[in-house]
């Protein structure tokens, strides 16, 4: 999955752990938003370079997510996320516009968190 796929579009990039509770809880909310405003240009992507791909894929399942989410533990995969977005940790999010640039970063996620929501709006996104 190359970012460069999505030009035009707004992508929610979603650093998430099988270990992070608040990556867990997060999980069905970023669910909601993919469902909700998927046909009005959000892209949601996830990225777990972190866990084994067992564990990973588990967590997705439980959580019922059907957005595409980066499995992958390679040094390159962990290389692409210390170098290029050195997220702060797990649940860990970046709002990238429709030209490809970081609109809105932060970190966790509690219940009713309108960061999100409010960094699409921003982004046209409603």
């Amino acid at each position: 999955i190359k970012l460069a796929e999505y030009a035009g579009k707004v992508v929610w990039l979603n650093f998430w752990s099988a270990g992070s509770p608040t990556s867990l809880k997060q999980l069905p909310h970023l669910q909601e938003m993919y469902r909700t405003f998927g046909d009005k240009g959000l892209v949601v992507l996830g990225f777990n370079s972190i866990d084994d791909e067992a564990l990973a894929r588990g967590a997705l399942r439980r959580h019922s997510v059907t957005y595409p989410s980066i499995l992958d533990q390679s040094e390159w995969a962990t290389e692409v996320l210390m170098n290029k977005y050195r997220p702060p940790g797990a649940a860990a999010n970046y709002i990238i516009d429709r030209e490809g640039k970081i609109a809105a970063c932060w970190r966790g996620y509690f219940e009713g968190d309108q960061r999100g929501a409010k960094a699409l709006e921003k982004q046209g996104i409603k």
